[in-house]
C-alpha cells in the first residue's frame, strides 16, 4: 500500500511494488530507482527504436550522448532511417526561386509550416543561371553555367562538385539536369544538358566518388527546366513542354545502364495529334504520369502508366481547373501533380500556388499561394544522408538493393 512520511518539513514518498518486491522513492520530485539495476538497451535495438523516428528528431537526439550521437552519424544508420522513417509518408516540396535573376534561394514548403530558406547565392550574372534536380535519398543539386553543388535540405550541408567539362554558351541557361541511386551499385549519378558553344545541345555524367565528368552522347532533347521525377530506376523529363506536335512526352536516363530512351504519349491522348497542348511529366504512387491540357480548354487529363515495359496508360483523372479558387481563366494553365496525400492530389503551378484536389468530390483546397515560392519545384523527403560521404564514397555499399532512388 502507498504510504508517505515527513521529515524536515519535506514531504517523502515511497511506492511498494509487490510483484517485483522493490520500492521506488521519490524525494524533492526526484526519483531514485533502489535494489534494482538498470538494463542497457543493446545498440542495435536503439538503432532500430531511432531510426523510425522523423529525420529532425534524430537530430536533436545526436546531443542525448556521444554513444546516440556516434551511433546516428554512421552511414548505414542515415540509410535505414530514410527507409524506416516516417518521413515518407509526411514528404515536402524544394522550390528553387529567384528574384531579378541574380539572387537565387532554396526553399521548403510543409504543410502547416511557414516557408523556410535552405540555401541561398547570388548569379554570376542577370540570367536565370540555375537549374534545381530532382530529390534522391534526401539530396539534391543545384546545377549552374559550369558550377554544381549537391545539398542535404534537412541537415543545411553542402559540397561542391567538380564543374562540368562542357565548354557552355554562356547566354543561356542550362537545360536540365537530374540525380539518381544505382541500386545495383549504391552509387549516386548526377545529369546534366547543357548549351555548347556550337549552338548545339550535350549531355555530361558525374558519379560521385569520382573527379570526372564523362560526355554522353545521342542524347535526345528536353525542352524543360522543370526538375525531373525517378520511376523504375530512370531519370525522366519532360520532352516537350509547350505547344508541341510530337508524339514525345518523356525523356528517359536509365541510371545502371547510362542509355537514354523516349516514352510517346498516350495512344488516345490528344497530344499526340493536336499542336495546341501543354504536357507536364511528373510521378504519383511510385507511377509516371503526364498532365495534359489543351491550351483553349480549362480540363487537364492526367493519365497514369500503369505498365511501364509495355507501355499501358490509362487515363486516371480529368479535372476542371476553373474550379480552383480565386481561379481567373488566364490563370488556367497545366499544373504539376506532386504527391497523393488521404486520397488528395498535391497540385502546383509552378507560380507558388498549391492546391489539393478531391478526385472524389472534384474540389479543390489551397494550402499556399505565395510569390516567395515561385520556382521550379520537386518532392522531396528528408534523410540524415551526408553529401561529403557521398561524394567520398563512404558507405554507400550499404545502399545496395535497399533504396529507390525517389522523385
Amino acid at each position: 500500500m502507498p504510504w508517505s512520511s515527513e521529515s524536515r518539513g519535506e514531504k517523502s514518498t515511497a511506492i511498494f511494488i509487490p510483484e517485483k518486491n522493490k520500492r521506488v522513492h521519490s524525494e524533492c520530485g526526484q526519483r531514485e530507482l533502489s535494489n534494482r539495476k538498470i538494463k542497457k538497451i543493446p545498440p542495435n535495438v536503439m538503432i532500430l527504436i531511432l531510426s523510425r523516428l522523423p529525420t529532425k528528431s534524430v537530430a536533436r537526439f545526436r546531443s542525448v550522448s556521444k554513444l546516440w550521437n556516434s551511433l546516428t552519424c554512421e552511414p548505414s544508420f542515415a540509410l535505414q532511417q530514410f527507409r524506416n522513417g516516417p518521413n515518407k509518408n509526411r514528404p515536402s516540396a524544394l522550390i528553387l526561386s529567384w528574384r531579378c535573376n541574380i539572387e537565387f534561394s532554396l526553399k521548403q514548403f510543409e504543410e502547416g509550416r511557414p516557408l523556410s530558406e535552405k540555401l541561398y547565392f547570388i548569379g554570376p550574372k542577370r540570367l536565370p543561371c540555375y537549374v534545381m534536380t530532382n530529390s534522391c535519398n534526401g539530396l539534391i543539386c543545384v546545377l549552374g553555367l559550369r558550377s554544381a553543388i549537391m545539398v542535404n535540405p534537412g541537415t543545411g550541408k553542402v559540397i561542391m562538385l567538380p564543374e562540368g567539362t562542357i565548354a557552355c554558351n554562356n547566354s543561356k541557361l542550362p537545360i536540365s539536369g537530374g540525380l539518381g541511386f544505382d541500386v545495383s551499385t549504391g552509387e549516386y549519378k548526377v545529369v546534366r544538358f547543357v548549351h555548347c558553344l556550337d549552338l548545339t545541345v550535350a549531355c555530361e555524367v558525374l558519379t560521385l566518388g569520382s573527379q570526372s565528368w564523362r560526355r554522353i552522347s545521342n542524347a535526345p532533347l528536353p525542352d524543360t527546366v522543370r526538375p525531373p521525377v525517378v520511376v523504375n530506376e530512370a531519370i525522366h523529363w519532360t520532352a516537350k513542354s509547350d505547344r508541341h506536335d510530337g508524339p514525345e512526352v518523356a525523356v528517359s536516363f536509365d541510371i545502371r545502364r547510362e542509355t537514354f530512351g523516349v516514352i510517346m504519349h498516350p495512344e488516345c491522348s490528344r497530344s499526340s495529334k493536336v499542336g495546341n497542348m501543354v504536357s507536364v511529366v511528373g510521378e504519383l504512387a511510385g507511377y509516371l504520369c503526364v498532365s495534359d491540357k489543351n491550351t483553349l480548354s480549362s480540363q487537364m487529363d492526367i493519365w497514369i502508366l500503369m505498365d511501364y515495359s509495355q507501355r499501358r496508360w490509362i487515363k486516371q483523372y480529368s479535372i476542371n481547373l476553373l474550379a480552383m479558387e480565386n481561379c481567373s481563366w488566364d490563370y488556367v494553365r497545366v499544373v504539376k501533380p506532386l504527391t497523393i496525400r488521404d486520397g488528395n492530389i498535391l497540385l502546383t503551378d509552378g507560380r507558388g500556388r498549391f492546391d489539393y484536389y478531391d478526385p472524389e468530390s472534384g474540389r479543390f483546397r489551397m494550402v499556399m499561394h505565395d510569390s516567395a515560392a515561385c520556382g521550379h519545384t520537386a518532392l522531396h523527403v528528408e534523410s540524415l544522408i551526408s553529401p561529403a560521404a557521398v561524394q567520398r564514397g563512404i558507405g554507400l555499399v550499404y545502399g545496395r538493393g535497399n533504396l529507390n532512388a525517389e522523385n
